[in-house]
Order: C-alpha cells, then structure tokens, then sequence
C-alpha cells in the first residue's frame, strides 16, 4: 500500500512537472477580492463591503480573445441596526469571454471581459434583538430577499503582468448584476456589486 502511495505520488508529480513545461489547451486561474453592494439603494447603504473568491479555465479561441468558464463565491454581512444576521451569499457558475491587448509596455496585457451564467443566491435569517416582536417584523420584512437561483450579467476590465514564464499575475474591476427581484420588497430591483480582484493565471 504504502509502495502504491508513494508510485501515484510521483507519477503526479512528474505529470505536473510536465504539463508545467508544455503549451496546454488551456490556463488555469485562481482570484479574489472585494465585492461592494451597489444596487439596490438600500442593499448598498445597509449592507457592509464583503469578499469574494473564484477560480477557472481558460482557452483561445481567437486572436486576442479567450472563452472561460469559471465559478465564484460572495458574502456580505448587514449592517441593519436593529437586527442581526441576514448574510447575503452568492455563488456564481458561468461563461465569459475575455479580448486582450498587449500593451508593449513591462510585458502587461489589457484585458476587458464580458459573460453571464447562474447564480445562487441565499440569505441567512434575520435574528431579533429587539423586544416587541411586531416592530421587527414591520422592519425587517421588505428586507428579506430568500434564496434564489437566477441568470447574471458580469464585465469588467483589468490589467495582467508575465511574471515568469507560464505564471501571470493580474488585477481587475467589475461589476457583477443578478436578475433578484422580490416584489414588494427593498430588491423589487436587479441586484448588483462591484468587484474589485486580485488573482494569479497558470500555464
């Protein structure tokens, strides 16, 4: 057993030591960052700036543009005053494809990107703290938004820097909206956050 170990343990190290050294199909990226509630008005002042973490493959398909598919994760916490909880989280699975321009200029590449996908969407239960319970319910109700599973839009724009060979590292702003309407609620509208991200692309 420990043998079978040890043999699988090198063969993927020789696999990766390989495939590091030649030109694959495709990159694999790894980022995250910020994530800033923006619209609706009441989600962006009462909710509090939060994270976000993804990863994803990468392929050329033509001069200057890639096809990516890639999947993400935000949370953001409330900054409600009289209640506690109400979590946003969102996890995102889609299709962008990204055109980009090399610049010439300390081996960084412009980059701009478009796409869209599924996102799924809950919200943590709002907690109470205060003592008459008809006065929260009054107050926290057009707040809740519930879970959700819905189509998104995302863009952005970035710069991206060869810091050796087959590793890139790179920075980028966006803006992600998700179709996250509840009537008669504060989200009767679309729900949007900025992005503000950090990542490394492999290969």
């Amino acid at each position: 057993m420990k043998t079978l170990v040890v043999t699988l343990a090198t063969l993927l190290i020789a696999a990766g030591i390989g495939n590091a050294q030649t030109n694959l199909p495709f990159d694999v990226y790894v980022y995250g960052g910020m994530s800033v509630p923006e619209n609706p008005g009441f989600f962006s002042t009462e909710y509090n700036e939060g994270f976000h973490f993804g990863a994803g493959v990468s392929r050329n398909l033509l001069p200057h543009v890639d096809g990516r598919f890639q999947v993400a994760y935000h949370r953001m916490t409330s900054g409600f005053g009289i209640a506690d909880g109400g979590t946003i989280q969102l996890a995102t699975f889609g299709l962008n494809a990204r055109g980009y321009i090399p610049t010439g200029f300390m081996q960084t590449t412009l980059f701009a990107w478009a796409g869209g996908g599924i996102a799924s969407l809950s919200q943590d239960d709002f907690q109470m703290i205060l003592t008459e319970e008809e006065v929260f319910f009054i107050a926290t109700d057009r707040l809740v938004i519930g879970s959700q599973t819905k189509g998104y839009f995302e863009a952005g724009v970035g710069v991206e820097y060869d810091a050796m060979p087959q590793v890139k590292i790179f920075a980028q702003g966006g803006f992600l909206q998700m179709l996250a309407s509840r009537a008669g609620s504060v989200y009767d509208n679309d729900l949007r956050i900025l992005t503000i991200s950090a990542g490394v692309k492999l290969f």
